[in-house]
């Protein structure tokens, strides 16, 4: 795919300042600035991986659309540093943990801090999945299968990495497939392995990352400093700072940094989504939105994700997903009368009962009581009553 093919989808790399270090000022000076009482289409929990593409995407087809993030909004020629010790700024290092019964604390480092998000200090690899990742309890036994296969997704891969772009050799595994970008030079280290493996006839292949080489727009060829983790002050390694936001910025969209982001808001009438309760300056406030979109990462997606489903028992919002790790979307669907409606929010029949108020819980039957045998739902887990 050509570079002009690429600016047509998406710009970002050529709407940098002339020396790469950052986007132009002008793009960030005039950004779009929603109020709180505007009704957008979207509002983006999260402005990495996942949120900034979206982001990107969505502004360019005309919707008027705004991302928040808990962390700031990076100037890398500002904020970063070729230094360990002086970017730990960069890590998002709040305590969380696992709940359950046996609870376990995660990480001091689980994700990136500020807009970006984990992309801004990743060390820039990039594999595909291969075709059979997608189905490991068909093939292995393990895990559960995709509801979708690799064929689904294999030419976004290719868009992806046409725009970010990615580096390395021809790939032989899995699906074979070539990148955009030449393999970068490896290590003294990398070369005797590499000699190693082909004496001992084991296919070895220089891995696959999103790092330019050579100029890609006004970004710069990768210097080889070695501080791809501590955020890549020349922006030669991808991240969505420079790879998406600034075309997103161009079409009218709205990045909110500095802004943590609570809980979705619902209409408890319809089951509407309303927009999301967010704090800025230590401020409570509420974003009014259509729709909603959560792409915090597989930490804080899951959080978010619970809230809104404890709630959907209640609003009969639909959950389009409850596997951490991907964008999950919070629909509008306005609620039909109990008489005519066949399905609740997590897919089960639900049990007659008059429609709870705003401010109560809706009482669950003991399911010792019931003449009926119960199960438990496998999405939701609340007891629902078998058909």
């Amino acid at each position: 795919m050509s570079a002009s093919t690429v600016r047509d989808r998406n710009a970002s790399a050529w709407l940098l300042t002339p020396d790469g270090s950052r986007t132009r000022p002008d793009l960030l000076d005039g950004m779009r600035r929603y109020a709180d009482t505007d009704e957008v289409d979207i509002a983006i929990i999260g402005c990495g991986a996942g949120g900034s593409v979206l982001l990107q995407r969505l502004a360019r087809a005309g919707w008027s659309a705004v991302a928040f993030d808990a962390g700031p909004f990076w100037d890398p020629e500002r904020d970063w540093v070729s230094d360990e010790a002086g970017s730990h700024h960069l890590y998002w290092t709040e305590p969380r943990q696992i709940g359950g019964g046996d609870p376990v604390p995660l990480g001091s480092n689980n994700s990136g801090r500020g807009v970006g998000g984990s992309m801004i200090h990743y060390a820039g690899y990039t594999p595909r999945f291969h075709p059979s990742d997608f189905r490991t309890l068909t093939t292995d036994g393990v895990g559960a299968d995709w509801p979708i296969a690799y064929g689904d997704l294999a030419r976004y891969y290719a868009d992806i990495e046409n725009e970010l772009p990615v580096a390395g050799e021809d790939w032989p595994w899995g699906d074979p497939h070539s990148y955009p970008h030449h393999a970068h030079p490896v290590s003294g280290n990398g070369e005797t392995f590499l000699r190693g493996a082909e004496a001992a006839g084991v296919t070895a292949k220089v891995g696959p990352v999103a790092i330019a080489n050579g100029r890609f727009g006004h970004r710069p060829h990768c210097i080889y400093r070695g501080f791809c983790l501590q955020g890549c002050k020349v922006n030669a390694k991808a991240s969505p700072l420079i790879t998406h936001l600034p075309d997103a910025l161009e079409h009218g969209a709205e990045v909110r940094a500095d802004s943590m982001v609570a809980s979705i808001g619902f209409d408890e009438r319809t089951g509407r989504a309303t927009g999301v309760h967010y704090f800025r300056d230590g401020v409570p406030r509420f974003q009014r939105a259509r729709m909603v979109a959560v792409a915090g990462y597989s930490i804080e997606t899951p959080g978010c994700c619970s809230t809104r489903h404890r709630r959907a028992s209640r609003t009969g919002c639909a959950t389009t997903s409850t596997r951490p790790g991907a964008t999950s979307w919070c629909r509008a669907r306005r609620r039909r009368p109990a008489a005519s409606r066949t399905r609740s929010g997590c897919g089960r029949r639900p049990r007659p009962r008059s429609a709870p108020s705003s401010s109560t819980r809706p009482t669950r039957r003991n399911p010792t009581s019931a003449g009926t045998p119960s199960r438990r739902c496998r999405r939701c887990r609340s007891r629902g009553r078998s058909t």
